[in-house]
């Protein structure tokens, strides 16, 4: 019913499609939430999750390299959730004012000026993360600790390095802080045409651990993503 261009370079938009075990449990903790309702969903694409969490009345902040405007706009008229949807066009690089180390790719040069809650009580990143530098990594996930309310919750997933696209990752054996590269021919398969940082379970935790989160559940997928429930 809902159409959108995503750009394929960052990877297949899986989020279109049915709701997996890990967002049935953002579902799950949404429901039994009280208190301040905003969530925040860094590389959105068009997912299921975020429009549930609209419905069942959180304020949902969007953030997706795509342009995604007209079709959020357009789910939030027919489902009459227009004012939960908060989407805005953006490398998540520039979220929370970190390095501009990586050049833009074609397409991608207008950025908008972000605006980021800073009451947060569920933030999501699915599949994404490991599109930037660690650097920058660090940057977003201390920047959505930061905005968090107490007790607020994180659900991260990150590809692993050796999840099934990491075939011809050449740069595992790289210290995490340079550890950026692209994954050879196995990406084509995932349209993962751009560099990536790719993580081991240990160093995920760490990255969190870091920034002051408390992991409360984490695992590694058959497909080689890491997937962690962390809490402020």
């Amino acid at each position: 019913m809902f159409k959108h261009i995503h750009a394929t370079n960052y990877g297949i938009d899986i989020s279109r499609g049915r709701l997996d075990s890990f967002d049935k449990e953002i579902i799950k903790y949404a429901f039994e939430h009280k208190g301040r309702r905003v969530a925040v969903n860094i590389g959105c694409g068009a997912g299921k999750v975020s429009i549930i969490l609209a419905l069942i009345g959180f304020d949902v902040w969007l953030y997706d390299i795509d342009d995604l405007r007209e079709y959020y706009a357009r789910v939030g008229e027919v489902l009459g959730i227009e004012n939960k949807l908060h989407f805005t066009r953006c490398d998540i690089r520039d979220m929370f004012q970190v390095s501009q180390n990586i050049t833009r790719g074609a397409g991608q040069e207008n950025v908008c000026a972000i605006s980021v809650p800073n009451d947060i009580a569920i933030a999501i990143s699915q599949r994404v993360l490991h599109h930037v530098p660690y650097p920058d990594a660090e940057c977003v996930i201390n920047g959505l600790y930061k905005n968090m309310i107490a007790n607020g919750k994180l659900f991260l997933s990150v590809s692993g390095v050796e999840c099934k696209f990491a075939g011809g990752y050449t740069c595992a054996r790289e210290p995490i802080e340079r550890r950026f590269c692209d994954v050879g021919d196995d990406g084509e398969i995932y349209s993962v045409y751009n560099a990536v940082c790719l993580y081991t379970q240990s160093e995920v935790v760490h990255l969190l651990q870091n920034a002051g989160f408390i992991v409360q559940d984490i695992e590694t997928t058959r497909f080689g993503n890491h997937r962690v429930i962390v809490s402020k």
